[in-house]
């Protein structure tokens, strides 16, 4: 968050009745996510945030946008997808932050710095901050507003998932938009995991990194074997908890911020709830998997800018054996990090008295 006269940028977008503005993490942030649209968008955006101007022009940035404001102007009310429009079609624009001045939220964004140089294996996870955030400060509090409401629209997305299906069953018509498959779903989640990785606060990250993989065992079992968006939606929570139990990415090997000193190393207390979930998780996995005709016959559709692809098409890197099924290799491998490395550290602290 720029201080004092520090540049902010911004990108404004001119609507039919309202005009919209976002704060961003450098004009260079918003060119290379429109060259690589995988980049999360919480590398793009300082905060999550969409203000209204009044039509009073870009300098001037009033209050936040309202969910009918969005949705006259974009047609849905989801922040993440009003962001992308406002990205797409929007000016980038460099201002002064003066003092005293509107002071506008932000959630945590690594710096450019922190990028990683093309010598370093590339990671699952995005880059995090530098440093913690502050315990008490406005950044960690609208980064928890944030996190605690966007896993409460997906608890509400899945919930009515089942509404429709029972007003169907009834013959009744509805436009709730519940999810329709798994890849819906996992798309979200995995958004969510980028913006908690991002906040650089081991403590942060073990607990809601918790509440996510929680989400997962428990929503799993509703949706037909998707296997791509499955098992790259584990893989995303294998490697988080498997850096945070070794305070750094098991991937590149960069030490993780909060860990200096012998800080944020994971309690035993969560150490027993991570692997209670990822045994959970295990069984939920399998018992998706034998479900007959689910893993052939759930491939999804993607554009990608090569023309349309499958599940089948893109699932690089998992193997097919002959005698024991296409997907048993990739169902044994869930957590396969995190239950291995788990298990050790808690032998060693019951060999030490810790357990």
């Amino acid at each position: 968050m720029p201080r004092g006269n520090a540049p902010q940028t911004k990108v404004h977008y001119h609507g039919k009745d309202e005009d919209f503005v976002i704060y961003v993490d450098g004009s260079k942030a918003v060119q290379d996510w429109k060259k690589d649209r995988s980049t999360p968008l919480a590398q793009v955006v300082s905060g999550f945030k969409i203000f209204v101007t009044h039509k009073h022009g870009a300098q001037s940035v009033g209050d936040e946008a309202s969910k009918s404001t969005l949705e006259n102007e974009f047609g849905t009310h989801n922040e993440d997808e009003c962001i992308i429009k406002i990205l797409e079609g929007g000016n980038v624009q460099d201002t002064e932050s003066h003092s005293g001045g509107f002071l506008h939220p932000t959630l945590p964004s690594p710096p450019a710095s922190s990028i990683a140089s093309p010598s370093i294996a590339p990671s699952v996870l995005p880059s995090p901050r530098n440093h913690p955030l502050k315990p008490g400060s406005p950044k960690e509090s609208n980064f928890i507003e944030y996190v605690d409401r966007k896993l409460l629209e997906i608890s509400g997305r899945y919930e009515r998932r089942f509404n429709v299906a029972s007003r169907e069953d009834r013959g009744q018509t509805t436009t709730s938009n519940g999810y329709e498959n798994l890849g819906e779903l996992a798309i979200d989640l995995e958004n969510v995991i980028d913006v908690i990785w991002v906040s650089g606060t081991p403590s942060l990250q073990t607990s809601y990194l918790l509440n996510v993989a929680l989400a997962v065992t428990t929503y799993l079992p509703s949706f037909a074997f998707s296997p791509r968006q499955t098992f790259q939606l584990l893989k995303k929570l294998d490697i988080s908890f498997c850096s945070l139990l070794h305070g750094q990415n098991v991937e590149t090997g960069e030490a993780l911020p909060g860990f200096d000193g012998g800080r944020g190393r994971l309690t035993t207390t969560e150490k027993v709830r991570i692997r209670g979930l990822v045994e959970r998780t295990r069984v939920a996995v399998v018992g998706v998997a034998s479900k007959v005709g689910s893993a052939e016959g759930e491939s999804r559709v993607t554009e990608t800018d090569e023309g349309f692809t499958t599940d089948d098409d893109m699932m690089d890197g998992i193997e097919e054996d002959a005698n024991h099924g296409r997907w048993e290799m990739e169902v044994a491998r869930v957590y396969e990090r995190t239950i291995v490395d788990l298990g050790a550290a808690l032998d060693s602290s019951a060999a030490n008295g810790y357990g």
